[in-house]
């Protein structure tokens, strides 16, 4: 006969990360290694709440909306020794069908308007950028909704940036569109990101071309983007 093996899954210890910590209090190289990564691991459910986490560690998707999100990327980056740079990735643009599009720009406006907020004085001297892998088309389906384009808008904000529409406005009439029925393209966005990281971070035309975009080495960064330092 056969006999069913039985192996049970292992549970969390309850205090096992405290009894760790005071065991190497002492331990110069573990214990603030352990200390920082507690931090971090307290930082979702300090800044979203603890019911957002518990409902995202169980599948739910969306939860993390971009105010939130920005909210924590602000504070990380506010601090003495935070990151220099964040990413935050966010979906539901893909709206083949129903519609949306307004709702979303919106959220997406709301959330921008929330980290530049949250960042306070440093917004002065960070840039923010917002882009997407790809457009929608002008004109809605029959599902009324949007298929997928190709010039997409791509947004900086920051105290270092020169306002205004960079490259042309090349407009929604049918006639100007692409041939996909979307926003025909002016400015590639290798473009922007070049003159974004020589001006704002000093990086060389050797580093853009060889090292980040050895594959642009064509493409030149875009003027009147960034302002100089003073």
């Amino acid at each position: 006969t056969r006999r069913a093996c039985r192996r049970d899954r292992a549970r969390p210890v309850p205090g096992l990360l405290e009894k760790t910590a005071g065991l190497y209090r002492d331990d110069t190289l573990f214990a603030p290694a352990l200390a920082a990564a507690e931090k971090r691991r307290a930082l979702p459910a300090e800044t979203l709440g603890l019911d957002h986490v518990q409902k995202a560690r169980a599948g739910a998707r969306g939860l993390l909306d971009l105010p939130a999100a920005g909210s924590l990327v602000a504070g990380r980056i506010a601090e003495a020794e935070g990151p220099v740079a964040a990413v935050i990735e966010i979906s539901g643009f893909d709206t083949h069908f129903g519609g949306g599009a307004d709702r979303r720009a919106a959220a997406l406006a709301g959330g921008l308007m929330t980290l530049a907020g949250a960042l306070g004085e440093g917004f002065g001297r960070t840039i923010i950028v917002a882009a997407s892998e790809f457009g929608r088309t002008v004109a809605p389906n029959a599902s009324g909704g949007t298929d997928h384009g190709l010039a997409a808008p791509m947004l900086c904000l920051g105290g270092p940036v020169i306002g205004g529409i960079k490259g042309g406005w090349p407009g929604l009439a049918e006639a100007s569109r692409a041939a996909n029925g979307g926003v025909a393209p002016t400015v590639d966005a290798r473009a922007v990101l070049k003159r974004l990281l020589a001006d704002h971070w000093g990086l060389t035309t050797a580093q853009l071309d060889g090292e980040i975009f050895p594959d642009a080495r064509d493409v030149a960064p875009l003027k009147g983007l960034v302002r100089e330092r003073g």
